[in-house]
Parts: structure tokens; sequence; C-alpha cells
């Protein structure tokens, strides 16, 4: 029944909660940052309507294998690593995800960003995935109030409260999350209160079979949405090899113009909401 899984998946979340944090890692408590074990259940329990519309008919399996890749601009790359290698090993220890990234002049066509590969569990990739972007957004803040001073940062400390993700996905799979006359996509919208835009195939550098779905919202939203995006392009055949390696590019960066993907700000290209 989904009480059990639902239960499974409490317990994995906690167990993971409960690793023991390793020396000279990072400023965020890794298992303090983790989402709490109820979160990520929620996040993979399949909601009526909208879950069977995002073709959850086939239940979510945390335990399933998958991988996300996600766009992360190189000057968040440093805080994602660590001193060392400490923080990305941190991040994998208490995730139980494998953490990939592409080199440093390893960018997506056309951009500036670097590309980093999560596999593993889908339960253990939304972890690794909560891990870097609580890191990223608390870096970021930090940056804001050294710089700017706490007027421009905000007393009420709501800069960052929405957060911005870059995720790539094959053509195919990328079809099958917009759906027929844009009615998947519009119920992982619904479902997640999250904003879920792909980018246009006209938008693609030639030669590039690959697209860009960025999601942006709350922070509860955005990893919703993007839990229902990973399970819709696991059921794609081609996805299935898609988190074999995590650069494919090669030779194809310096021959394309640049995309005119502004605004993407630090790492995630997390909003800052100072509008």
């Amino acid at each position: 029944g989904g009480g059990g899984r639902e239960g499974r998946v409490e317990g994995h979340a906690r167990r993971r909660a409960r690793a023991p944090r390793m020396e000279g890692g990072m400023d965020v408590d890794a298992a303090s940052a983790a989402p709490p074990a109820e979160d990520t259940a929620a996040m993979l329990a399949p909601q009526a309507d909208a879950g069977a519309a995002a073709g959850e008919q086939q239940q979510s399996d945390p335990t399933r294998a998958c991988c996300l890749k996600l766009l992360v601009g190189n000057s968040a790359v440093g805080s994602i690593i660590g001193k060392g290698g400490a923080t990305i090993n941190e991040f994998q220890q208490h995730s139980g995800a494998r953490l990939q990234l592409s080199r440093n002049h390893e960018t997506f066509p056309g951009s500036t960003d670097r590309i980093v590969l999560i596999t593993g569990e889908i339960n253990s990739i939304l972890t690794a995935l909560h891990l870097i972007t609580t890191k990223l957004r608390a870096d970021e803040q930090t940056a804001i109030a050294a710089g700017m001073g706490a007027s421009v940062a905000g007393a009420d400390g709501d800069v960052a409260t929405n957060v911005q993700m870059r995720v790539v996905v094959p053509n195919q799979a990328c079809g099958a999350v917009i759906g027929r006359n844009g009615a998947t996509i519009k119920a992982i919208v619904d479902d997640s209160g999250a904003i879920v835009k792909a980018s246009s195939t006209d938008a693609t550098p030639p030669g590039i079979t690959d697209r860009i779905i960025t999601v942006s919202g709350e922070l509860h939203q955005v990893m919703r949405a993007v839990c229902l995006i990973m399970q819709k392009c696991s059921e794609e055949r081609s996805y299935h090899t898609f988190g074999n390696q995590v650069y494919t590019y090669h030779g194809q960066q310096a021959q394309v113009p640049a995309l005119g993907m502004g605004g993407l700000g630090m790492g995630m290209g997390m909003g800052m909401g100072m509008g």
C-alpha cells in the first residue's frame, strides 16, 4: 500500500540524516540541510489528478535508479566541491547519490555553465539536490551581505526565497515532460506550484539534441517539480543511458553562439527576489 511505501521513504531519509559528519567540510551542516523525511515522502507521493496526468499511473518507486543533470554556473562549482573535495564527499555520504562535475572547459554548448550529474535512487538524488541548493543559497546570501551590506540584502532575510534550477534532458524525454498540447507540463506546474519552462528546439545550438528545463519557485515547489520531471523522464528509454557520461558535447561548445541565457546568477541561477 501507499502508506508502507511512504514509511520506507521516511525511514530511508532518517538513516541518511544520521550519517556522521566529515571534518573540514561545509559551512552548512549536511544533516540539518537535508530535507525532513516527511518532505521526501511528500515529494515522491503521487497526487491525485495531476500525478496521473504527469504519467504517475505507475506508482513512483523511491528506490528506482535514475539520474539528473543540472547546469551550474562556473562560480558555484567551488562551493559544491569544497576544500580538497570535502563538500562533494559529504554530499555523497549524506545522500547516497553519486555526484560528478564536468571539467573546467566542459561547459554546456552556448553557455559558460558546467554540468553536475547526480545518479542514484530517486530519493537519494533529491536529498543531494537539496544539499547542493541549500549550500549555494547560503553562500550566495553570505556574498550579498558581505558585498552590499544588510540594507541591500534585506533585513527580513527574504533574499533567496526563490530558487531556479536548470535541468538538462534529452529532446525525446523533454517531449514527454511537455506532453500532448502541453498537458503533462501543466500537470507538473499544477501539482508542484513551480514555474516550469522548456527551452525551444529553435534555441538549441546546432547539433545538440538535449534541451533545458528551467524550474523556479520556492524550494519545496522546485524540488517537487524536479521529482515529477525525473519520474517522467525515466519512463523514456533514451534517458537510461543519459547518466552514463557527464559530458557528451566534445568539440561542439566552441563553434556555437551564446544562447542569450542571461540573468542566471550564481550557481543554480538562484532568484534574488529583490524586485
